[in-house]
């Protein structure tokens, strides 16, 4: 038997915890560039990558991770840097400014992930980019609920 949940977790944490889990294994589908299947075929592509959920200090963290591809890291960057040092009110801002733009060219969801997993974190959101070769890095994100 698997426990997701500690007992000691209030119920809005634990929703916050599923829908940062969903959010996750979301964004590792849609834009991992490891992939099974005829890379041709998006709609049948299997993608794969990492979500871990772990203690911290602060509560509990979920980590999620996959490969993306070299000319894609600049790109990934801008987007964490418009949610980088935002206070709730700010965030709030960009979420409805998002909103009212649609998603960015080349989206495969709304273009919201990242914006509404930094509102729903008690801390703010750790990102990490790692090159491996001369093709992927590694991106990843730590977020504490």
């Amino acid at each position: 038997t698997v426990k997701v949940y500690p007992s000691k977790i209030n119920l809005p944490k634990k929703k916050q915890l599923a829908w940062k889990i969903a959010e996750g294994v979301q964004n590792v589908i849609r834009y991992s560039a490891e992939s099974l299947g005829p890379e041709d075929q998006d709609e049948s592509e299997v993608r794969y990558g990492l979500v871990t959920i772990g203690q911290d200090p602060k509560g509990i963290s979920v980590q999620c991770g996959n490969l993306i591809y070299n000319k894609d890291v600049q790109k990934m960057k801008e987007r964490v840097n418009q949610v980088e040092g935002k206070d709730k009110d700010q965030l709030k801002k960009l979420y409805k400014q998002k909103m009212m733009e649609g998603p960015e060219e080349g989206s495969k969801g709304a273009s919201l992930g990242l914006v509404e997993m930094a509102r729903r974190s008690g801390y703010p959101i750790e990102f990490a980019f790692e090159e491996i070769n001369q093709e992927h890095t590694f991106f990843c994100i730590k977020a504490i609920v």
